[in-house]
C-alpha cells in the first residue's frame, strides 16, 4: 500500500477548490427592495429601467429616421427588415468582422447600397441644404470644390450619427 504522496495532496486539494469555486455562486452586488434595484450607490424602480429603456429605443428611432432622411414620415418610411433573412456568423471574432459582410446578406445589403443619397437627390430642399450651388457671378473666379456637398451639413451629420453610436 503506497500512501498518497504530497503532490497527490495538492493536485486532489486544487480540484476541491475549484469544485467549490464553479459551483458556488459569487456574492452579489445588486440589492433588490420590493420593485426597486440598488446597484451601488444608484436606486431606480423597475418602472424607471424601463421608461429609461424606452426612452433611449426612442431617441434611437428619432436619430435613424434623420439619418437616413424620412422626412415626416419617421422611421415608418423605412423599407422594412425581413429578419428571416439576416445572418450572423457569432463564431466569426475577426476584426472588423460585421454582419453586414456575411456573403449570405449580399441580396439585401446590396439592395440598401445608396439609399442615403437617393434620399438625398430626391427631395429639392434636401439637395439644397446638401450640394453646393455655385452662383454665376462668382462661377469663374471661384476654385472648384473638392467634393459637391456642404461642409456645415456634412459635419452636422457627422455628429448626428456619432449620436446614434
Amino acid at each position: 500500500d503506497e500512501s498518497p504522496s504530497p503532490m497527490d495532496w495538492m493536485l486532489e486539494t486544487r480540484t476541491y477548490g475549484m469544485k467549490i469555486r464553479f459551483t458556488t455562486t459569487a456574492g452579489g452586488v445588486i440589492d433588490w427592495i420590493g420593485d426597486q434595484v440598488i446597484f451601488r450607490r444608484i436606486r431606480f424602480t423597475m418602472a424607471e429601467l424601463s421608461g429609461f429603456m424606452h426612452a433611449v429605443l426612442q431617441e434611437a428611432r428619432n436619430i435613424m429616421a434623420e439619418l437616413t432622411m424620412c422626412g415626416s414620415e419617421g422611421i415608418h418610411a423605412l423599407p422594412a427588415i425581413v429578419w428571416d433573412d439576416v445572418y450572423d456568423d457569432n463564431s466569426n471574432d475577426a476584426v472588423g468582422y460585421t454582419f453586414i459582410k456575411d456573403d449570405r446578406n449580399t441580396p439585401w445589403v446590396e439592395k440598401g447600397k445608396g439609399y442615403i443619397k437617393r434620399q438625398l437627390v430626391q427631395c429639392k430642399q434636401r439637395r439644397k441644404a446638401w450640394l453646393h450651388r455655385p452662383d454665376a457671378d462668382n462661377q469663374q473666379t471661384s476654385q472648384p470644390t473638392r467634393h459637391p456637398y456642404r461642409e456645415k451639413t456634412a459635419r452636422e451629420y457627422g455628429r448626428l450619427l456619432d449620436r446614434f453610436r
